[in-house]
């Protein structure tokens, strides 16, 4: 018994000074945008702005912040079965950001995020899975802006 209690504190000790800290919580992700521009495929685009509407300011700041951003979907088929019929997609989107401060642009970057899915036996539920990894890869994109825009502004 007092071998396992002994154990257990040496493990807390150990794990309580490792050094981890979690992302989020070292930096004040207090990104508010007054203006937010997004134009290309209709899809992406949409996803990427309800990623966006709790960064969107209610009232105008101090500090005007504006995103532009490009976004394009592409969708290609990696692999086809013996019939020809696809049997692996890989979707990709490609977001040109320009943040912009007060009116000079303090950020230019392009992020591009991918991922590969395979084909389902309808073409519906295909739709409905390409769908749901476009909100993913959007999900993404938003946080990379956001971070981004963080450590720019900070």
């Amino acid at each position: 018994m007092k071998y396992k209690s002994s154990l257990i504190f040496i493990f807390f000790i150990f794990f309580s000074g490792c050094g981890f800290k979690a992302i989020y919580s070292e930096k004040a992700l207090n990104i508010k945008i007054n203006k937010l521009e997004i134009s290309g495929d209709r899809d992406a685009s949409e996803a990427i702005e309800r990623g966006f509407k709790s960064h969107l300011a209610d009232k105008e700041d101090a500090n005007i912040l504006e995103i532009q951003l490009n976004v394009t979907n592409d969708k290609t088929v990696q692999s086809k079965d013996g019939l020809g019929n696809a049997d692996t997609y890989q979707i990709k989107l490609e977001v040109d950001v320009n943040g912009i401060l007060n009116g000079n642009n303090i950020l230019t970057i392009k992020i591009i995020e991918e991922m590969n899915y395979n084909a389902e036996s309808s073409e519906a539920q295909t739709l409905v899975v390409e769908k749901n990894i476009i909100n993913d890869l959007a999900k993404l994109i938003v946080n990379e802006t956001i971070l981004s825009l963080n450590d720019e502004i900070q």
